[in-house]
């Protein structure tokens, strides 16, 4: 395992399995369902992903701004590049799922983090991006989760 800074400046980190694969359960409520890389370089940082992970990215026409899609070498949906909007740094945000995006802001309330965005109706379901206690941000969703 080792931490990594792309061209652009996000962190991210690299890992090799071995004997433990990783996430078993994903695209479901209470596990990772979205990765979202926010750059002021789209082609940039779809190029070196490319290259590095072998990812395939394509537009995403429905989106009102640039985004694109995500697929990994083995052809599953990973997430989306979009562009960093000013003031805002390189970055990913995960994406948790949730059975109820309003209630599980209300949750992260009562336990003492705090609501940044949302919620926010996407079309194909809602999300939100909260703040845990001890300032690390994540990013909620719930609707159609794909296999």
């Amino acid at each position: 395992m080792g931490v990594v800074q792309d061209p652009q400046g996000a962190y991210f980190i690299v890992w090799e399995p071995k004997n433990h694969i990783g996430a078993r359960l994903v695209n479901a409520a209470g596990a990772l369902s979205w990765n979202e890389l926010a750059t002021t370089d789209m082609d940039g940082s779809a190029g070196f992903y490319s290259e590095l992970l072998g990812w395939k990215t394509a537009p995403f026409e429905q989106s009102p701004m640039p985004y694109l899609l995500v697929e990994t070498a083995d052809g599953h949906g990973n997430g989306g590049i979009r562009p960093a909007q000013p003031q805002e740094p390189n970055y990913w945000l995960v994406y948790f799922g949730s059975d109820d995006v309003d209630a599980s802001i209300s949750k992260v309330t009562e336990l003492g983090g705090s609501e940044l965005l949302g919620p926010t109706d996407i079309g194909v379901g809602k999300i939100a991006v909260v703040r845990d206690p001890q300032g690390a941000v994540f990013a909620l969703y719930s609707g159609e989760f794909q296999p």
